[in-house]
């Protein structure tokens, strides 16, 4: 568990640098009141700072990366708090409980970056949607206190459906030989599909096709579905390996 933590903290710094060079927030000021959640303050390097990336990007889309940037600094202070408390003592099925709502609540964001989003993993291994109850108020998740080992684990927390992303909250591999033959790992699962700020759970299947060095994902409601949208992906990835 707790090799899995510093993995989990050595991911998120990377991430927390790439969105750092990715969106230009490169100004010591400006990192400072990002990290802190703090969009304006009182020192006027790094207002100045943020109001030339927003003359050059636009506020919408600054704040936008802003938020994403300070989400990604507050999971990766949750996962230290979680190292510290793997060198005191502490229980395995709390820290898997931790660590599944820090991950998830990660993973939901960064699949629906537009939505607030609060998350709890529940030892009774249920699921659960309730929409936003106030103008500023969160969309809450439930997810399994299993979530991380049986879902984040397996790399299918975030698969793109036909319409955009779905996120997974509960799967289950099933053994199928006839797609098991070609590479391709089938799991019976509840995603949540978002749209308009909206979502609803729903059920359906999760193909994974495994080939060297990639691996390539497909969701939707019904197996067959899953199959077709999985072989037209494997096909395109192939002719750009080919073409490209």
């Amino acid at each position: 568990m707790r090799r899995n933590v510093v993995k989990q903290i050595e991911n998120m710094k990377k991430l927390t640098s790439d969105l750092r060079d990715a969106y230009g927030f490169k100004d010591p000021a400006l990192l400072k009141f990002l990290r802190a959640g703090h969009l304006w303050s009182s020192n006027k390097n790094s207002i100045d700072a943020y109001n030339k990336l927003v003359e050059k990007y636009g506020n919408s889309m600054v704040s936008l990366n802003a938020s994403h940037y300070h989400s990604a600094c507050e999971e990766l202070q949750s996962l230290r708090s979680v190292m510290r408390k793997i060198k005191a003592p502490i229980g395995a099925v709390a820290l898997a409980k931790t660590i599944s709502q820090n991950t998830a609540t990660l993973e939901v964001k960064r699949a629906f970056p537009s939505m607030r989003w609060s998350v709890s993993a529940e030892m009774n291994g249920g699921i659960s949607y309730t929409g936003r109850t106030s103008h500023y108020g969160d969309n809450v998740l439930v997810v399994p206190v299993t979530w991380m080992r049986s879902v984040y684990d397996h790399g299918i927390s975030i698969v793109k459906g036909p319409d955009g992303n779905r996120f997974i909250l509960k799967s289950k591999r099933k053994l199928m030989p006839r797609l098991e033959e070609d590479d391709i790992t089938a799991y019976r699962v509840s995603f949540l599909k978002a749209k308009n700020r909206s979502a609803e759970i729903q059920e359906g299947w999760v193909l994974k096709f495994t080939g060297h060095d990639t691996e390539i994902l497909s969701v939707h409601n019904e197996l067959s579905q899953a199959e077709s949208l999985l072989n037209r992906r494997v096909k395109k990835k192939v002719e750009d390996l080919l073409f490209n």
